[in-house]
């Protein structure tokens, strides 16, 4: 159960920083483009992905999902739930707020 923790806090910690750090260069803080959200999207996906596979030393495979969605007064429902083995794979997700965009990703990490 200890390595469960530590491969999740690991990968949470990659997650949120690797998606934060995207958001932080995107000129999309401030303005939402329709245009530009899918390759926002494919940098947060490509950057999370990369980051997991040179840092996490565990055998696992990773699924990254990415939705941005425009902050425009409507609402969003957003869930998702997995029926795996427990003791060996984590999933985590991460919400970045913006004040035009909501970006959410989850990263499934799944025992070989």
């Amino acid at each position: 159960m200890d390595s469960e923790l530590s491969l999740l806090e690991e990968v949470q910690t990659i997650l949120s920083e690797t998606v934060e750090a995207v958001m932080s260069t995107t000129s999309m803080m401030t303005e939402y483009s329709h245009t530009r959200a899918q390759s926002l999207m494919s940098q947060v996906l490509d950057a999370t992905l990369l980051k997991l596979t040179q840092q996490v030393h565990v055998p696992r495979k990773f699924v990254v999902q990415c939705l941005v969605v425009q902050r425009n007064g409507s609402g969003f429902v957003s869930t998702n739930t997995c029926l795996w083995d427990r003791s060996l794979d984590v999933y985590c997700t991460h919400q970045h707020d913006a004040k035009c965009l909501t970006c959410i990703t989850t990263v499934y990490a799944v025992s070989l």
